[in-house]
């Protein structure tokens, strides 16, 4: 009998020695979660809720509008500050149009003074000329009636024009004095009233400026009390926000998870993860909600392992490679187990290292295809 049972006793003997079988290590924490991590949406202003879109597990774009505050009193003053820009603007043009005018009339009376002064000026040479040609003609008549040779009517004619050119010429002097005179003040009128018009555009224009700063003002105050969503996604946590409800800066309304690729997040025992588990390496993950004999596995690989330990685990991420026939819903927040091929070896090993006090904790040993049962 013994005899005939040394062959099966060296087929179990080479089995032990030579077989392969899969060594993996579990973890009982494992989590789907998205790539980036929720975002909390919070307004950083108080108000009142006049309407709210969020839906939980609803889709939103970055820049959806999630829930507007009451804004009326705002509005209504950006209407008015609408109103005094538009004002200003219409008066701006108005003014404009007095400025152009009254500077064009400007160069005119400059142009006209000069031209005045100039003619007065010309007038009075004249004037000048003939009063000296009257002295010298009244003169020669006086020379002459001392001779005899000219009457005393004819002399007393001559003085007498000779004044009244004389006047004439000191009329025309007085003329030019009184046309500069009058050319000066028409222009400082006109200087006068350029300057003041150039006084009413700059108020306009600095109270147009402050008008538009406060619009600039009021409309970042309107968008602040239009809360967007940061980022694309789906909505979280929502609360329960209705029309009329008061809403206090800072308080949580809502979690975005952002729209990034899936990846598992798990913890194992730092004695059977490091050197054991390494970017790379494939993986199976299971869940709790959807049991692995009805909907199966999902193939993932190891993207990252934490080199330290932190709350006494080891942090390993995992990239999840979506197969086309799986009917389970992924999303963010589904739990179970992950499981992490480590090695292969002989099946005299993996009972010595037991036998041993080896490391087995959540370990579990599959045999490898092909190998001797």
């Amino acid at each position: 009998d013994i005899i005939d049972r040394i062959p099966l006793l060296l087929a179990w003997a080479g089995w032990l020695s030579f077989a392969r079988v899969s060594v993996h290590e579990k973890s009982t924490n494992a989590r789907l979660v998205v790539g980036g991590a929720p975002i909390d949406v919070q307004p950083d202003v108080s108000g009142k809720v006049v309407a709210s879109h969020l839906r939980v597990g609803g889709h939103v774009e970055q820049g959806d509008v999630l829930v507007e505050l009451d804004a009326t009193l705002l509005h209504r003053e950006l209407a008015e500050v609408a109103a005094r820009i538009d004002g200003a603007r219409n008066e701006l043009e108005a003014l404009g149009r007095q400025l152009a005018s009254q500077e064009s009339g400007l160069a005119e009376a400059v142009t006209a003074a000069s031209a005045a002064v100039e003619e007065a000026q010309k007038q009075s040479d004249v004037a000048r000329v003939d009063a000296e040609f009257a002295l010298e003609e009244a003169q020669r008549l006086r020379d002459l009636r001392a001779r005899g040779d000219a009457s005393e009517l004819e002399v007393l004619r001559a003085n007498a024009n000779a004044e009244h050119t004389r006047l004439s010429a000191e009329a025309a002097q007085l003329a030019i004095n009184r046309i500069r005179s009058e050319g000066r003040a028409e222009v400082e009128a006109r200087r006068v009233a350029c300057n003041t018009l150039l006084r009413d555009r700059e108020r306009l224009v600095a109270e147009r400026t402050q008008a538009r700063e406060r619009a600039r003002s009021l409309e970042k105050e309107i968008e602040r009390r239009r809360i967007l969503a940061p980022v694309s996604g789906r909505a979280g946590q929502v609360s329960d926000l209705r029309p009329g409800a008061f809403v206090r800066e800072g308080q949580l309304i809502a979690t975005v998870i952002p729209d990034e690729s899936l990846c598992i997040v798990a913890h194992f025992d730092p004695a059977a993860a490091l050197g054991r588990i390494s970017a790379g390496q494939p993986a199976r993950m299971s869940f709790d909600a959807f049991p692995w004999g009805q909907y199966g596995t999902i193939p993932v690989t190891i993207s990252r392992v934490g080199q330290e330990p932190r709350d006494g685990t080891i942090r390993v991420e995992c990239d999840v490679s979506l197969p086309g026939n799986t009917s389970i819903p992924l999303q963010h927040g589904l739990t179970g187990q992950l499981e992490v091929e480590v090695e292969q070896t002989s099946p005299m090993a993996l009972v010595l290292r037991v036998i041993g006090g080896g490391q087995a904790g959540s370990r579990t040993a599959g045999t490898r295809a092909g190998a001797i049962p």
